[in-house]
């Protein structure tokens, strides 16, 4: 894709992260059907952007890269040092540096200067490291037009023409953060199932209601770490663990074969760090499903 199309692709879909559709004018130069703007009032897609990209995922790297998923911290100030080293200033008034609206702008910005090498260079090593997981997630969102500005953030990556270049030890390493399931209560286990970096998953809240319901079990209120133990304890009391266990392993098998759809597009290398990620918490669904046949 030539660059300055790239460019004005990627601050399109900065826009739309960044404010709700209201017109078509905000649709284009992109491959996005505006047909629901006659569907839906401007309060009702305010309502879903807001329900998206705040209530059931703010769209930042901190939150697949950092630990316990809280926004922010190292992930964040090494995004910005970046961004910086290159003569970029992200606008951190309303986002953090890590934001996808400034993620997509400064993407932009390289491409803008026709610096490809440092755009290939800092997609390969950085954005495709988290970058598929927040595609997947809109994808997973029930809204069209998230799953459409998915798809677009998608061909935009592959625009940049990255391939697997780089030996393992250029890669920065994804934290490595072992889990004792031996010792583990459910609180650790819910926390430890929310946190992508962990885990190797994200659930959205909305998702996780579904399931709930589903199999009619209630999981009380709070974060996503609370709502899956809730969904655990009442799964125990409902004799419903196995169905549960079957959804965290749909939702395993979902995220493999995400990452080898990407494993092609010059994210091999993350696509085999997640893997091992993945691994683990099979095995932790698997321990939980046995200690119920056990207990049965």
């Amino acid at each position: 894709m030539e660059l300055s199309l790239l460019g004005m692709r990627l601050r399109a879909l900065a826009r739309l992260i960044d404010q709700p559709v209201r017109t078509l004018a905000d649709l284009e130069g992109l491959a996005i059907d505006g047909s629901f703007l006659k569907q839906e009032s401007q309060d009702e897609m305010a309502a879903e952007h807001y329900r998206v990209l705040t209530h059931d995922m703010v769209p930042a790297a901190s939150l697949f890269l950092e630990r316990k998923a809280m926004l922010g911290g190292a992930v964040s100030g090494r995004v910005r040092e970046a961004m910086e080293h290159t003569g970029f200033a992200p606008d951190t008034s309303s986002y953090p540096a890590d934001h996808l609206v400034n993620v997509l702008l400064f993407l932009a910005h390289l491409a803008d200067r026709q610096d490809i090498e440092t755009l290939q260079r800092v997609t390969r090593m950085h954005v495709l490291s988290w970058m598929p997981l927040l595609i997947d997630a809109l994808s997973q969102s029930g809204a069209k037009l998230f799953n459409e500005m998915g798809h677009e953030i998608e061909l935009a990556m592959l625009g940049i023409g990255v391939d697997s270049l780089g030996t393992e030890s250029d890669y920065p390493p994804l934290m490595e953060l072992p889990f004792d399931m031996d010792k583990a209560e459910l609180a650790a286990i819910g926390i430890y199932l929310a946190t992508p970096i962990e885990s190797g998953l994200f659930i959205s809240k909305a998702r996780l209601a579904i399931e709930a319901r589903s199999h009619r079990l209630p999981t009380g209120f709070g974060t996503r770490a609370m709502t899956i133990e809730g969904l655990f304890r009442s799964a125990g009391q409902y004799e419903a663990i196995g169905a549960v266990c079957d959804f965290f392993d749909q939702e395993i098998e979902s995220k493999e074969e995400l990452w080898k759809r990407w494993s092609d597009t010059g994210a091999a290398h993350w696509s085999g760090e997640w893997a091992k990620k993945l691994a683990n918490t099979r095995r932790v669904i698997e321990t939980l499903r046995e200690a119920e046949d056990t207990s049965s």
